[in-house]
């Protein structure tokens, strides 16, 4: 069973989710995520569309342009009282 077939409004973003094969029930959203205003509009659109959000599967990243310090890479990720840093030891 399918979380569509359980009744769940799917909605496909990204920047050629146009040309994915996905099932014709999935509302495709283009969208690039590196650009704000892009993202506000797909959020706009399923909070429009949308009773609520019940399931939210994320694998999107844009990147940012401090990835690099002096040229040396560097990503720091905070998410409540944890973080999570890549880079050098």
């Amino acid at each position: 069973m399918t979380v569509a077939e359980e009744g769940f409004k799917i909605f496909g973003t990204g920047r050629t989710i146009g040309n994915a094969d996905l099932q014709d029930s999935i509302v495709r959203l283009p969208c690039d995520y590196i650009r704000d205003d892009e993202t506000t509009a797909v959020f706009a659109k399923v909070v429009a569309d949308a009773e609520g959000l019940g399931l939210l599967v994320n694998s999107a990243w844009g990147g940012y342009e401090g990835m690099t310090e002096n040229g040396t890479f560097t990503w720091t990720c905070r998410s409540g009282n944890s973080r999570l840093t890549a880079g050098p030891a």
